[in-house]
């Protein structure tokens, strides 16, 4: 039994000294395992601390170690546990089953020892639990847990990113005027003001009309005539539509 108790474990003992009491093994778990693990506070350990089982009932578990990323419970068993000088019935071995699944449900990790293996191996027990305090369960799996909220956000960020961009571009494309091949081949086109029609005609023999709506008007362009659109070009020429049609120079058709 470890005799140097540190004062912090002297005050638990007596905080806990009315709930520890159903067997004396249960203190020298306190004194030989518990005050041994590295790191670990009194204050994150609980005697006899409440659980519910399977069946809905409240249950006590020996001790629990509770910290910021693992919950252990702790189950001392020994072999006659009703001093009847024989192990457990299969009821009892059942029960005990059931206890241990309930703990693992609510989200515990289990750890059972009999009280001849601590006992026999105190320290090895103490380096035990501190590596329990250390597994995924804990600060490992709280970091992935983070970790992974901290994707989830950024790839949500990411997404929608992609759909502004993606907004952002339809909506410069759907801003810009739909030009048709005249109208494209019209950018290209020297402004100049033309005397008149025939010289207008040398270059564009179908004539200039002044938009698109004209282009396609059938009472101003005929079918099989290609005229130039472009309205700059059709204003530095408008004097030449003489009928105001928007429509500069159109073809003779002998009409």
């Amino acid at each position: 039994m470890n005799s140097g108790i540190p004062a912090d474990w002297k005050e638990f003992r007596n905080k806990h000294r009315g709930i520890i009491r159903h067997s004396k093994y249960e203190w020298d778990f306190v004194n030989d395992v518990l005050v041994n693990i590295p790191g670990l506070k009194p204050s994150q350990v609980f005697p006899q601390y409440e659980f519910v089982g399977k069946d809905g009932r409240t249950y006590h578990m020996d001790f629990a170690i509770i910290t910021e990323n693992v919950k252990i419970a702790i189950e001392l068993e020994g072999f006659d546990k009703k001093g009847q000088k024989q192990g457990p019935s299969h009821a009892d071995h059942s029960k005990q089953i059931e206890r241990l699944q309930a703990l693992t449900l609510n989200g515990w990790k289990a750890f059972p020892i009999t009280n001849s293996q601590f006992k026999n191996d105190e320290h090895g027990y103490a380096i035990a639990i501190r590596q329990l305090m250390n597994t995924g369960t804990g600060s490992e799996i709280g970091s992935q847990q983070r970790d992974s909220r901290l994707n989830k956000r950024h790839l949500a960020f990411l997404g929608l990113l992609v759909v502004l961009a993606t907004l952002i571009v339809i909506a410069i494309v759907e801003s810009r005027p739909v030009q048709t091949p005249n109208e494209t081949q019209s950018n290209l086109q020297t402004l100049r003001e033309f005397k008149n029609c025939d010289l207008l005609r040398q270059q564009y023999p179908d004539g200039i009309v002044k938009d698109s709506q004209t282009l396609n008007n059938p009472r101003t362009v005929k079918p099989g005539e290609n005229p130039l659109v472009n309205k700059e070009l059709y204003e530095i020429n408008s004097g030449l539509d003489g009928d105001g049609d928007n429509r500069v120079c159109e073809p003779y058709r002998g009409d």
